[in-house]
């Protein structure tokens, strides 16, 4: 049992047990080069972003706001003062240092070793990471689907079950993933961004709590991914065939580089005239309009624009 200091905070909460992972007794623990206490204590110490303007709208417009984050109430299982600490006390992950051949892989800081693998929670990997260390983070959590999956794992075919119920409800699930959303934050650096992965199962309840460990001001955008063609009976419903990507910046000088995508021949072909005075290359269209509009009739370099067949009312400019 723990101690009153570290007595899981899902017990006050709900009666449910969520004890600290225990690693097995035969398992080498392997203590890392770098200072925890002091990842600890920053950690703990992280401040809550405020949020106050985001309460700061007109009356007609207050009513409307019912499900914006209370900034006064902090994330789900955070306790000032600890952090999530009591829910999720520190331990120590070993680690695995593989021969790769002469290659390397580079995990994190460039201050930490390289070729370190680890197998584990990554909320305690996560603590060994130096705060604002990081660019950009993508996690795969699970969905709060209530259902176990197999996988098949391997070259030897191993089945390995992953279980997505949560003892205690949406609460439970959302205090086990504040904390290392919490740790995620802090890792980040002032430029990086974070897209969080999920579904209908929890996604409006998800941004939330992200809204208070980021800040609302800090959301970027909601990206519909449709991952399927649609399933099953949807005589009586749309079907249920797309996830959802939550991005956030951790402050407003959040790095984008913009995408563009490729234009196939069948684009490009229609700008092909260039008439060699560095301009680049442009095609011909009308400048006039079958629809006239009063606010585009006009006289343009000495012209006007052309009549409509009839000659019974002029056509305008395109807008």
């Amino acid at each position: 049992m723990p101690d009153a200091k570290q007595r899981p905070l899902g017990d006050e909460l709900f009666g449910t047990p969520m004890e600290p992972v225990g690693l097995p007794d035969a398992t080498p623990i392997i203590v890392p080069e770098f200072d925890l206490d002091t990842i600890q204590a920053d950690s703990e110490t992280q401040e809550l972003p405020d949020q106050e303007k985001v309460f700061r709208v007109a009356k007609r417009v207050r009513s409307k706001l019912h499900n914006l984050p209370d900034p006064t109430r902090p994330p789900l299982g955070f306790v000032p003062g600890r952090g999530f600490d009591v829910v999720f006390p520190f331990i120590k992950l070993p680690h695995l240092a593989p021969n790769l051949n002469g290659d390397w892989v580079q995990f994190g800081s460039p201050d930490l070793e390289p070729n370190r693998l680890y197998y584990g929670d990554n909320l305690q990997v996560l603590r060994t990471l130096s705060s604002n260390s990081i660019d950009l983070i993508y996690i795969d959590p699970p969905f709060f689907s209530g259902a176990d999956y197999n996988v098949i794992w391997g070259d030897t075919n191993e089945v390995r079950t992953f279980t997505d119920i949560w003892e205690g409800g949406l609460d439970t699930y959302l205090i086990w993933l504040n904390a290392r959303l919490w740790e995620m934050r802090r890792v980040l650096k002032s430029t990086g961004s974070i897209y969080v992965h999920c579904d209908y199962h929890a996604c409006h309840y998800i941004k939330t709590e992200l809204d208070k460990i980021f800040g609302y001001e800090n959301f970027r955008n909601e990206v519909i991914w449709q991952r399927t063609a649609a399933k099953g009976d949807v005589r009586r419903k749309l079907g249920s065939n797309h996830d959802v990507l939550l991005t956030y910046g951790k402050t407003a000088a959040t790095f984008f580089e913009a995408v563009f995508a490729f234009g196939d021949d069948e684009y490009t072909d229609r700008f092909r005239l260039d008439d060699g005075d560095d301009r680049g290359p442009y095609r011909l269209a009308p400048l006039d309009s079958p629809n006239p509009r009063p606010n585009l009739t006009y006289v343009y370099k000495g012209y006007q624009p052309p009549a409509n067949a009839g000659a019974l009312a002029s056509r305008s400019w395109s807008s």
